[in-house]
């Protein structure tokens, strides 16, 4: 039913080198180079799924490009680094504490443990500048552009991404609905894989 293209930001993965940017335009330039990479596949219009940054990402482009979009569904997004969404951000601070499964997920597309603690050390070091780079106001006079419909899944056991997170899309962005799984943590999309298929699945294709 659909064509899936599946990406590493710029800086992630095997989307290296460069080192990824961080800076205050860090997912104008992830989306920047999203629509060109999609325009350059021959797509002009396209749905987006995005997890957690990949989800910040997603909102980015249907702000930006609100025209190319036609339907978004995210998980575990993010919209300010509230005091205990970064606790538990750093709390994640030494990749060898990661979960096995998630650990070795990420190792196909590194070379190293070394390699990932670098890149995750970036990243959270980043994570002290999120709200500096990215301010409430700046975000809600973007987020208003967004008009395609946006479906946001979120697990209330979620430690990062807490209710307030989707509460804030929902209220700013007018085409978003909210669907909850109680029991849901960060990566509902693989614990919850079959009923989270389903619901994504059901939207874009209404």
């Amino acid at each position: 039913k659909f064509t899936i293209i599946a990406v590493d930001p710029p800086g992630w993965g095997r989307s290296r080198p460069p080192v990824r940017a961080y800076n205050k335009d860090l997912y104008s330039n992830d989306v920047d180079c999203y629509y060109k990479l999609m325009k350059h596949l021959g797509y002009d219009k396209f749905h987006i799924i995005g997890w957690s940054d990949g989800a910040i990402a997603g909102a980015w482009m249907a702000a930006t490009h609100p025209d190319a979009v036609d339907r978004m569904a995210v998980n575990g997004i993010l919209w300010y680094l509230y005091p205990k969404t970064l606790y538990v951000l750093k709390s994640t601070r030494n990749v060898e504490g990661w979960g096995k499964d998630r650990l070795e997920c990420c190792m196909r597309a590194y070379d190293s443990k070394e390699d990932l603690q670098k890149l995750w050390d970036r990243h959270l070091k980043f994570c002290d500048y999120f709200n500096a780079y990215f301010p409430q106001d700046g975000k809600v006079s973007d987020y208003v552009k967004i008009t395609c419909p946006m479906l946001i899944l979120h697990g209330d056991r979620d430690p990062m991404s807490t209710i307030e997170h989707p509460e804030a899309y929902m209220k700013h962005i007018k085409s978003a609905k909210l669907h909850r799984f109680p029991n849901g943590n960060h990566d509902l999309h693989q614990r919850y894989s079959a009923s989270y298929k389903k619901l994504v699945e059901q939207f874009l294709l209404n």
